[in-house]
């Protein structure tokens, strides 16, 4: 008996189900597949791109901190450097409803040119560079009093010196980036800057944040107090200018310390700059931002003279009545060396010389030490270092290699040639040499203040034992003597002690050999009360036109203004 055969129709149909069926499952499997890829392998990836699509994060600046200076006129500290909240303005184009009558609305408000103003926004953007940056609260309310949709208005914050000028080298100032640029606001950026927070925000299409995701608020920057006295700054500032004017000097720099202490209580230089508008200081002239105080060098001249005897009486080869004659100029290995005024002062004291500024004189008191003996000494007053000060771009002189002096090195270094060093340099060596000994560290800022109000004393190295406390004094006593009895008429001030030196150095030939024709730097270093030292000035005024000697144009400087500190101050008459 033979099976029936299987219809053909059914077994083609049973196989096309099954094709069917097996083609189903192998979809269904890979799309499970690709749901499992991009919902569990790659989600991280889409997780980061939605983010980025729709979470903004912005820095928060932090808020710079405050630089006070000392008013001892009132008893009280004045901010000399503020940060206020300024706004820039701008539109975002695509959200303007009114273009012609918004870009009227802004040429207006801050005098702008409408059909620029209204072509700059002609368009469908989200972001356009500010139109008008740093108005402040009263503008920003008049920008939305006449407010427009689209108006975008931002705040940030803006550094503002209040008294302008008036002690720009020490400030410096702060640039668009943030930044402490010169001055304190460099040294002490870190301090003053703080830490910058950050928000994480979801946004909308239009890039507005509409939600917070997470925020860390920002640490503003500690403040601090200057050692500066802002009224005797601008009173220094003040005559400097009328100096530089009087003598048609290139320039010019005041310096008041406490040699006690290494306090700056001013620090002037002409020509200066308004930090407000740093900006508008041409490129050929950004030279001004630099404090020539702590940043140019010279050969100081005879102002140098009193290290060089202080340090002849320290080691006991001279005292103040020490006598020797001399003549009008000495020859040293071939190079012949005159005094001044090229006269000979015949018989004189050690005092004598240092009243008389008599190069011959020098020269012989260097004689009677060595080149290490006077050279170890130049390294103990600091001029092989700089002092160290807390204003940025610092430099320092040159003192040659102790290997390289031959005994013409020795004579003219001796009365402050051949050695050159920054004006806040031979300050502090003067302080050294009438405090007692001690090498003081100069610095202008006095305390930071946190934002809690704790503070915290800046610190100022000191070292001692550079001259024992009698050869201070007896250099004390020296040049007191060079006040009273030298030529210094237009120095003295009636009812006051004062010590004092002046220096009219010649100018080194920038191009090598030599030194320039008929160009001079002038400087006076004096102190008072010229028992017990409480103030240090130096005037110091750059090539001159009138006046021959440091007396005639430094002198009446330092006259005004030691003045003026009596008054200031309220310092008696220590003398009939």
């Amino acid at each position: 008996m033979t099976r029936e055969a299987r219809p053909r129709g059914r077994y083609d149909s049973d196989q096309r189900l099954r094709a069917v069926v097996g083609a189903c499952l192998a979809v269904s499997l890979l799309l499970t597949w690709r749901l499992f890829q991009k919902s569990v392998v790659e989600h991280p990836l889409y997780a980061a791109q939605a983010e980025s699509q729709y979470e903004v994060s912005k820095e928060l600046p932090s808020r710079r901190g405050t630089v006070y200076a000392q008013d001892a006129e009132l008893g009280k500290r004045v901010p000399v450097a503020a940060t206020e909240e300024r706004f820039d303005v701008s539109v975002v184009p695509r959200n303007v409803t009114d273009k012609p009558a918004a870009a009227r609305v802004l040429a207006e408000l801050f005098g702008l040119d409408e059909p620029a103003t209204l072509a700059a926004m002609d368009n469908d953007r989200l972001y356009l560079p500010p139109f008008v940056r740093g108005i402040n609260k009263d503008q920003k309310e008049a920008a939305v009093a006449r407010g427009f949709t689209g108006l975008l208005i931002e705040k940030r914050h803006a550094r503002v010196y209040p008294e302008r000028s008036t002690a720009a080298h020490v400030l410096g100032f702060v640039n668009r980036d943030g930044q402490g640029n010169y001055g304190v606001e460099a040294y002490y950026d870190e301090e003053l800057r703080g830490t910058a927070g950050s928000v994480v925000g979801q946004r909308d299409t239009l890039g507005r944040i509409i939600s917070t995701v997470s925020q860390v608020a920002p640490e503003n920057g500690v403040s601090i107090e200057l050692t500066i006295d802002h009224n005797v700054q601008f009173a220094a500032e003040q005559r400097l200018a009328k100096a530089l004017a009087e003598t048609e000097a290139q320039s010019g720099q005041i310096l008041i310390l406490d040699p006690r202490t290494g306090e700056v209580i001013a620090m002037a230089a002409q020509p200066a700059f308004d930090p407000n508008t740093y900006n508008d200081v041409p490129a050929e002239e950004q030279f001004r931002f630099q404090n020539p105080l702590v940043a140019a060098v010279y050969e100081p001249g005879s102002i140098l003279k009193p290290v060089t005897m202080a340090t002849a009486l320290e080691l006991g080869k001279v005292e103040p009545d020490t006598k020797e004659t001399f003549g009008k100029s000495v020859v040293v290995q071939g190079y012949e060396i005159n005094t001044a005024l090229d006269k000979a002062y015949g018989e004189e004291t050690m005092t004598q010389v240092l009243e008389n500024s008599d190069n011959v004189g020098m020269v012989w008191v260097a004689g009677k030490m060595s080149n290490e003996e006077l050279h170890a000494a130049f390294v103990r007053f600091g001029f092989d270092e700089a002092t160290g000060v807390d204003v940025a771009g610092e430099t320092r002189g040159s003192l040659l290699e102790l290997s390289a002096w031959r005994e013409i090195h020795r004579a003219t270094m001796a009365f402050g040639q051949g050695i050159s060093t920054t004006p806040l340099q031979v300050a502090r060596a003067w302080a050294a040499l009438i405090n007692g000994g001690t090498l003081v560290t100069p610095h202008v800022v006095r305390r930071l203040i946190g934002d809690r109000g704790v503070t915290v004393d800046a610190e100022a190295p000191q070292q001692e034992g550079i001259i024992r406390p009698e050869t201070s004094e007896k250099i004390r006593g020296m040049l007191r003597s060079v006040v009273d009895n030298g030529p210094y008429g237009s120095t003295r001030v009636p009812g006051y002690a004062i010590g004092g030196k002046t220096g009219t150095a010649q100018i080194a030939n920038p191009d090598g050999g030599g030194y320039l024709e008929d160009a001079f730097t002038h400087s006076l270093l004096g102190f008072f009360p010229a028992d017990a030292p409480e103030y240090l000035m130096l005037v110091k005024l750059d090539r001159p036109k009138q006046g021959r000697f440091a007396e005639s144009t430094a002198g009446p400087v330092f006259h005004d203004l030691a003045q003026y500190l009596f008054n200031y101050y309220k310092i008696a008459p220590d003398r009939e």
